[in-house]
């Protein structure tokens, strides 16, 4: 059974840490100052059994960072402590408010110092004004308890609540991916750094190799410990000190986070789902500077809205926090944002988009994310259309598995394709623009057999592997072909009109007639009367239609001519086993001009083979 984590809630002097000792026989004031001046400054730490650690949190406001640092790990309950002679509805609602705001799923409600009040009559009034305010929360049905450690009084009754609220929990899928945001740091003698928090994902086993965020520093796992016992795994769920190597304890603070290799980036760019408190009394701004929490983390940020200038409350609204210092963020992390200066707690929320895309696209970008993974990924998906990401890439992103993934891109009605995500509107307008493309190119170069995939890609501003699985598509469709190391349309076929077939004609014509000696496209279209560009297209045409061959770069030589040349080379090699550059060039009546570029042709060709300054018969010949 993997461990839980509960923790308190409460306002300064209200019992708490005596409650947790009362419960578990610890003092969880390990701190001189604490034990001085009688009050919680830093988190706390006590076993309630062998599988549920409480966490005590200070509960005075200039310790309250504290304390939402500490909230922000409870994982399966919440203990919120009442002084019921100083009973304040509005104490008590700002701390369920930032239980309900980080999902927190169920509490329970402890009046504590009840042997102080006379009128058993006050408590029963307490108990029903609680319960009213609870009605509209996540916990209406949260058991309240009388509760004082000096009689003893609803002690036990406290703890068979809390074993019963956590033997009750759902059970939720695991993720593969670890993560532990760090809410202690120190160095132990002998061992080295030691950083202990709560895992919130994921497994780690003794030995393994992690990351440290939001530094991104590599590290080992030394050792660990849970619940004050050496162990070789955590799971999720688990207090844990992990005893890493690799780095020095002044590298790390509380706020960091461990995780798995690769599989989160830093950010000081998030787009938060903010929801006002209902009775808060402030409004938050449009540029204005706050404090953030999240994990275990408190940076200072400023929102920027875009929809509307100011946030109510009660109400809530899409905000981009642009943080001063890097953090860990992932999908859906909750967060508690408090203002600047004075301090107050003023909103909770959630992270919708912890990499969310820069540039002007931002202001409709928040207007469109949803709450809804399916809803978010088809909105990256479409906006990465035109270079579409793979199943892994998406799942770093989302931080969850490529099986999550896969499960949310089918709700999404999204195509994967080769491993890469598709929207089908996409999909089917990237298969258009390409066919748009090739009708274009083959009007605009009516004798062009085929553009090649490069072209494509830049011309339309697509990445190569849509083109390719586009290209694919339209092949295995029938719409489009391979030709001619490029691709076509099906139907598209080099067909010269009336002018240019006579130009063509004339052009192999006087090719033939020039023999072995090479002609250049400056001196063929000077000769026939065209433009160069229109006689190197024409020639083309004629290689493709087997009339003429080229040879080198610039030179050109009628095919019926290089075919007699190969029957020539063929009878002489049956005479003689080499051929030198001028008994090639008295056998073909050129000049060295011509006779190198011949016989590098023939080389090509396979008729000859050079061997120094000779030529041998070849293997095609």
């Amino acid at each position: 059974m993997s461990q839980l984590v509960i923790g308190t809630a409460g306002h300064i002097d209200h019992g708490k840490t005596s409650l947790v000792e009362a419960l578990t026989g610890t003092n969880t004031d390990s701190l001189d100052e604490e034990q001085s001046r009688g009050m919680t400054i830093n988190l706390g730490f006590a076993y309630l059994d062998e599988s549920v650690t409480i966490i005590d949190v200070p509960g005075h406001e200039k310790f309250v960072r504290n304390m939402v640092h500490c909230v922000q790990i409870f994982k399966h309950a919440g203990v919120v402590s009442i002084f019921v002679f100083l009973w304040n509805h509005l104490i008590f609602m700002k701390h369920i408010h930032i239980l309900s705001h980080l999902g927190i799923p169920r509490c329970v409600v402890a009046l504590t110092k009840s042997d102080r009040v006379n009128d058993t009559d006050w408590i029963a009034l307490v108990s029903a004004d609680i319960q009213e305010l609870l009605k509209d929360t996540p916990f209406p049905n949260t058991p309240i308890i009388p509760t004082s450690t000096v009689t003893g009084e609803g002690i036990d009754d406290i703890r068979k609540a809390l074993i019963s609220k956590t033997e009750s929990r759902e059970a939720k899928k695991d993720s593969d991916i670890f993560r532990m945001p760090i809410d202690r740091v120190f160095h132990k003698k002998g061992f080295g750094v030691v950083v202990t928090g709560t895992v919130l994902s994921g497994t780690l086993e003794k030995g393994d190799s992690i990351e440290v965020l939001p530094e991104t520093l590599k590290v080992k796992v030394r050792g660990m410990q849970t619940h004050l016992a050496e162990t070789d795994k955590v799971n999720t769920g688990d207090r844990a000190a992990v005893n890493i190597t690799g780095i020095e304890a002044d590298q790390l603070w509380r706020g960091c986070e461990l995780h798995s290799v690769g599989w989160m980036q830093s950010t000081q760019r998030i787009a938060v789902k903010v929801t006002m408190l209902p009775d808060t009394r402030w409004k938050l701004k449009d540029k204005q500077r706050i404090r953030l929490h999240i994990g275990t983390a408190e940076v200072l940020g400023r929102v920027s809205m875009y929809e509307t200038k100011s946030i109510g409350k009660g109400n809530s609204n899409t905000v981009l926090v642009t943080l001063e210092k890097p953090v860990s963020a992932a999908m859906d992390d909750k967060v508690i944002v408090r203002s600047y200066s004075p301090m107050d707690t003023i909103a909770g929320g959630v992270v919708l988009d912890p990499h969310p895309p820069k540039g002007e696209i931002i202001r409709k970008w928040l207007n469109d994310l949803s709450e809804d993974s399916a809803g978010r990924l088809n909105q990256w998906v479409l906006f990465n259309q035109k270079n579409p990401k793979s199943v892994l890439e998406y799942a770093r992103h989302f931080h969850v598995s490529e099986a999550d993934i896969l499960s949310i891109s089918e709700k999404a009605d999204l195509h994967i394709e080769n491993g890469l995500l598709i929207h089908p509107d996409s999909e089917s307008g990237h298969k258009e623009s390409v066919l748009n493309f090739l009708t274009d190119f083959h009007r605009s170069n009516p004798y062009k057999k085929s553009v090649n995939a490069d072209t494509i890609q830049s011309k339309l501003n697509l990445s190569s592997s849509v083109v390719n699985l586009v290209l694919a598509d339209l092949i295995s469709a029938g719409k489009a072909k391979e030709a001619a190391s490029g691709f076509a349309l099906i139907d598209h076929e080099v067909k010269l009109n009336e002018d240019d077939r006579k130009s063509a004609d004339a052009i192999s014509q006087w090719i033939k007639g020039q023999g072995f000696q090479l002609s250049k496209t400056n001196d063929i279209a000077a000769t026939i009367k065209l433009e160069p560009k229109k006689a190197l297209e024409l020639l083309h045409i004629l290689k493709d239609e087997g009339a003429v061959d080229m040879v080198g770069d610039s030179f050109w030589i009628h095919s019926d001519v290089s075919k007699s040349l190969q029957n020539e080379l063929q009878a002489f090699f049956k005479q003689n086993d080499s051929l030198d550059v001028n008994t090639f060039k008295g056998m073909t009546g050129t000049s060295r001009k011509s006779a190198i570029p011949l016989l590098e042709f023939c080389d090509g060709r396979g008729w000859t083979d050079r061997s120094g300054n000779i030529r041998i018969k070849g293997h095609d010949i």
